[in-house]
């Protein structure tokens, strides 16, 4: 009787197939990331009309003095200058190389005013023959101001001052000038005020496209009263007039300003800004 002998040999797997059924699993994973993916997408695309970002109150008073206070703001110079010699047939100018600033009045250091009438124009001219006494070591103030709306950081906005010396006759004479310091005063124009709120005889710029051009958001409000505390006047408002809703928090700001005018004359404002 023959015994026979079983003999089993295990047969191992390729390796490959194990790696195979790993990159399997890699792709499953990227499309099902994918299709979340594209789904998330899609649902924002969806409720995106309904969705609108809180703003919080010192955004909005922050949008509101970046574009408000420029916009109806003015900056008024005063330019220092001394002339150390000036006799003769001389004369001593003063003028903005740009063209962008008038002057109003001069005066001297000690405050004698030396201008008279509604605006020097555009040069400063010093005639050393009609000086009384003549002019030695002198220090004058010229006050300047912008001829059109003046733009803050436009570079085509500001003056570029010069001082010369140049003779006005035949004769001959001495003449020695130069800069001092350049003073600037801010305050609100009242003109420009009136151009955005519409006093004659200006337009009234409507709230909608003040608020657009300020970058305002639609799903706020806000008012603005600008008031001559010097004065008495009615208040000059910014605003749509709207009724504040029952259960709306309203944010107030008050501050004090000036108004300048091209003098460089003064009056005392209270700024009263309330947003919601």
């Amino acid at each position: 009787m023959e015994t026979f002998t079983k003999s089993f040999v295990k047969i191992k797997k390729p390796q490959s197939c194990f790696f195979a059924k790993r990159g399997a699993i890699h792709v499953d994973w990227a499309l099902s990331m994918g299709l979340f993916l594209i789904y998330v997408t899609l649902l924002f695309i969806i409720i995106k009309p309904g969705y609108y970002v809180e703003h919080k109150p010192e955004d909005l008073f922050t949008i509101l003095n970046d574009n408000f206070i420029p916009n109806v703001s003015t900056d008024i110079k005063e330019v220092q200058f001394i002339i150390t010699k000036c006799s003769g047939d001389r004369k001593v100018t003063l003028e903005d190389l740009n063209d962008n600033y008038e002057f109003s009045k001069l005066v001297k250091e000690d405050g004698t005013s030396l201008t008279k009438g509604d605006s020097v124009g555009s040069k400063i001219d010093i005639d050393c023959r009609l000086a009384d006494p003549p002019i030695s070591k002198d220090v004058f103030i010229a006050t300047s101001y912008p001829k059109k709306h003046y733009i803050f950081g436009d570079l085509n906005s500001v003056p570029n001052y010069k001082i010369s010396c140049s003779t006005t006759g035949p004769g001959t004479g001495d003449c020695s000038a130069g800069l001092g310091v350049v003073s600037d005063f801010f305050g609100f124009d009242k003109s420009y005020l009136d151009q955005l709120v519409g006093n004659p005889p200006f337009d009234k710029t409507p709230y909608g496209e003040i608020s657009t051009s300020w970058g305002f958001p639609l799903s706020k409000s806000f008012n603005i009263t600008v008031t001559n505390l010097d004065k008495s006047e009615n208040p000059v408002e910014v605003s749509n007039h709207a009724v504040v809703p029952e259960g709306i928090n309203v944010f107030a700001k008050e501050f004090k300003w000036i108004y300048l005018d091209k003098f460089n004359k003064r009056e005392n404002l209270r700024v009263n800004i309330y947003v919601w």
